[in-house]
């Protein structure tokens, strides 16, 4: 249970990982809170946030929460870590629509399996880092549309890295064309680009 903080008001990080806690609570009194890391309970709802107003970083991963809930009010967060939970469905993540400030968002190793979240995606404007590996939904978004990377930068082209890798310029530019297009565009593109790169060259040669 957390309990006995009522003298930390000023603190703007608070770590309570690893201790069986089964509840969000008693943490209204910390308005100055950046940083919540209560990763590795036992918390099945996420709650008792609402007055955390100046929260940016929450890190909830393996809990036993099922639906992601009560966030919408938090302006600030950018940074938020559901990996290793229990979600299964686009409902239970259609919550997120509501956190248009975030931009780090984990949900790997839970139980998504819907191609369908991808919609949930589009609608954070400022989502840069995206974390799916984990899950179902991966193979079936490449059996649904014949590739799961090059389908998600597509349609998230905002994205600087997406599971284990960093996007490149480049890729980000195939993949567009790719979904645009088929293959036929991608190959088209990337001559494009080669045809860039070999003109960049010449024009920098010649300023020598």
């Amino acid at each position: 249970k957390i309990e006995n903080l009522e003298e930390y008001y000023e603190c703007k990080a608070l770590w309570l990982s690893d201790n069986n806690i089964p509840r969000i609570e008693n943490l209204s009194h910390m308005a100055n809170l950046r940083c919540l890391f209560i990763q590795s309970n036992a918390i099945t709802r996420i709650e008792g946030l609402a007055r955390l107003q100046n929260l940016q970083t929450l890190n909830l991963s393996n809990n036993l929460l099922t639906r992601i809930s009560n966030l919408a009010h938090l302006p600030k967060l950018h940074t938020l870590q559901l990996g290793r939970n229990q979600m299964t469905d686009v409902k239970d993540i259609a919550h997120l629509i509501h956190c248009k400030s975030l931009s780090v968002l984990d949900l790997s190793h839970n139980r998504l399996r819907d191609p369908l979240i991808l919609s949930v995606f589009e609608a954070l404007p400022k989502i840069r880092v995206l974390y799916l590996h984990g899950n179902p939904a991966p193979q079936r978004i490449a059996d649904v549309w014949g590739s799961y990377r090059k389908m998600v930068l597509a349609r998230l082209p905002g994205l600087t890295f997406l599971d284990e890798r960093p996007v490149h310029k480049n890729e980000m530019r195939f993949s567009v064309a790719w979904l645009e297009g088929g293959m036929a565009a991608e190959s088209e593109e990337r001559v494009r680009i080669m045809e860039e790169r070999a003109q960049e060259e010449h024009d920098n040669h010649i300023h020598l």
